[in-house]
């Protein structure tokens, strides 16, 4: 069913949940009601979704920001108006909009993004927030916040800084483009495949035959280092608590 932000959500399985990108006609552009939509949708995760797959409707994943943020009266925001008006209402409009991407990394269920085609400036960070990705090697990533004059500011230093360190990361927040080949040769993507909806099944598979509690509880130390956490306490603080989690199941 189509929504005013383009976001559909349907249980591809039982336990995996497809969230899409759903605006074809603008290359599955972003507008603040996608975003509020992305959060809804984040909310549609429940205790027996293991897996969310984060994708567009082909042939691009997204395409970044609508254009028409920046067109007076052309959308129900102006980014320029907004800039135009106090620091709080700005402060909390770009809060809003960040929490349609960091949400994806607070969730038990592993999250993956399959790219295809364009990937720019917040289509590009979205596919960063997900867990893992899967791209097709033509995939073009770019962030192109520059050239319209502002930052990328939905994630990508988080996520690309700790991957890639300072040249890397500069370079693509300063708006250099990347293929899909690249980002699997730089560590950003998990898979690269030609046929990405089959790889990514192939990965749903892998992850499948893991159990459910050491797969989160695998993700939880990865969270935490990324946040700074030193991995050894939070390696040993995590096992600590699975191991006793798994006394539980096994005594039900």
């Amino acid at each position: 069913m189509s929504t005013p932000g383009g976001v559909r959500v349907w249980h591809e399985q039982p336990d995996v949940l497809r969230v899409r990108l759903d605006r074809p006609e603008s290359r599955n552009a972003q507008t603040p009601q996608t975003w509020a939509e992305l959060v809804s949708a984040a909310e549609e995760v429940t205790p027996d979704t293991r897996f969310v797959i984060l994708d567009g409707t082909a042939p691009d994943f997204s395409a970044g920001l609508d254009k028409a943020l920046f067109l007076p009266g052309s959308s129900e925001v102006s980014l320029l108006g907004l800039a135009r008006g106090t620091d709080a209402d700005l402060d909390a409009f770009i809060q809003g909009a960040q929490a349609a991407f960091r949400v994806w990394r607070t969730l038990d269920a592993h999250v993956i993004a399959v790219v295809q085609g364009n990937a720019i400036g917040a289509g590009f960070q979205l596919a960063l927030a997900a867990h893992l990705m899967v791209v097709h090697p033509a995939a073009n990533l770019v962030l192109r916040e520059t050239a319209l004059g502002i930052i990328p500011d939905l994630g990508a230093a988080a996520h690309l800084y700790p991957a890639l360190g300072y040249s890397r990361t500069l370079a693509l927040t300063s708006g250099m483009p990347i293929s899909g080949g690249t980002a699997y040769d730089w560590g950003l993507a998990t898979v690269v495949s030609e046929d990405p909806a089959e790889a990514t099944q192939a990965l749903l598979d892998h992850l499948r035959s893991g159990s459910p509690g050491a797969l989160r509880a695998a993700k939880r130390v990865m969270t935490d280092v990324s946040a700074g956490a030193d991995p050894w306490v939070a390696e040993r603080l995590t096992q600590m608590r699975r191991m006793r989690e798994l006394v539980r199941e096994l005594s039900q």
